[in-house]
């Protein structure tokens, strides 16, 4: 008797919360369609965390893809299906930018949202050791980083919408702050950018789905 009135509450409860889950996505595509937001996202789905680690090979280098941790063949299904995703919504870009770092870079050009721009403003920096963290190291310290980017979505107008490809622990200091966990890979974080807003200038909407297996 207990387990039927245990199953019987859990499914209402699952009833309750669905729609409200669906009406909330629908709120954060209907926002992006309207144009003028930001979205940050994570790269797709690339070997690495699933291994106990999120950095790159030793020998990692910034213009030669071989040395870095790539998409696999799931992470760029994964990125065709997001652009699909942004498409079938009537969302439109009118800018891409996204991490110099080769599973950024294939994110957003595998999304073909438009014409990728590569940025160090966008880096992995949360690497610190091997070829990476050379590469952060020569780039400059997070702080001014995060300033610029932070004064990017909060002076986005559009008329469309901004698409922003990079790294976990970067979209975790970007939007939350240095000791978040990571978001999950391929997920889209939605802003509305609010300008002269403390301590960051914009609102966070919500996320939308990233796909899965």
């Amino acid at each position: 008797m207990f387990e039927k009135l245990h199953l019987a509450c859990l499914t209402f409860a699952l009833a309750a919360v669905a729609p409200q889950a669906f009406a909330e996505d629908s709120a954060v595509w209907a926002a992006l369609a309207a144009g003028g937001k930001v979205v940050v996202m994570r790269h797709a789905s690339a070997p690495g965390p699933e291994q106990g680690h999120e950095g790159d090979p030793p020998g990692f280098r910034i213009g030669d893809c071989a040395t870095q941790r790539n998409l696999s063949v799931f992470g760029r299904e994964q990125a065709v299906k997001l652009g699909d995703e942004f498409r079938a919504h009537g969302v439109t870009f009118q800018k891409v930018m996204a991490s110099p770092w080769c599973r950024a870079k294939d994110t957003a050009n595998l999304m073909n949202l438009g014409p990728v721009e590569a940025t160090p403003l966008l880096r992995n920096m949360g690497e610190h050791e091997g070829g990476a963290g050379a590469v952060n190291r020569g780039l400059g310290g997070s702080g001014p980083m995060m300033r610029r980017l932070h004064w990017v979505i909060g002076n986005w107008k559009g008329p469309g919408n901004l698409l922003m490809v990079s790294h976990g622990r970067t979209v975790a200091m970007l939007v939350w702050n240095p000791r978040t966990v990571s978001p999950q890979q391929g997920s889209p974080i939605v802003l509305e950018p609010m300008p002269g807003n403390k301590p960051k200038p914009f609102y966070e909407m919500g996320s939308l789905p990233g796909g899965s297996r």
